[in-house]
């Protein structure tokens, strides 16, 4: 949420959605995909778990195959499979790049990188 919070000053504009179901993974897509604009736009999952067989990955995987989601570009941003050890000061949060400041760079990132597609 404070990363939307921190992309929103910045103009950009971002929309959360509360998965209350995670499985089947092409159902879940399906889903997602309705809800998503006409637009091209980035659907980015957030997962704060590991990367590797996660749900952010598998349905990820999912919505690129899904029709409703053919003119978007879809990443995921979690944990890779790597123990996290924080820095004196830093949080595990920070040290793991799930902190605010860093999801938002990394959002800025897959933006910048959909811009230059379109």
């Amino acid at each position: 949420m404070s990363a939307e919070e921190t992309l929103a000053t910045s103009g950009i504009r971002t929309g959360i959605l509360l998965l209350e179901q995670i499985k089947p993974y092409e159902t879940v897509a399906e889903r997602v995909g309705k809800r998503l604009p006409q637009s091209p736009c980035a659907v980015i999952l957030l997962e704060e778990e590991i990367r590797a067989g996660g749900m952010g990955m598998l349905l990820s995987d999912a919505l690129k195959t899904n029709p409703n989601v053919k003119n978007k570009t879809v990443e995921c941003i979690a944990l890779q499979d790597a123990f996290v050890t924080p820095a004196k000061g830093q949080t595990v949060w920070e040290a793991a790049g799930l902190d605010a400041a860093s999801i938002a760079k990394r959002v800025r990132a897959v933006i910048e990188k959909n811009n230059e597609k379109s």
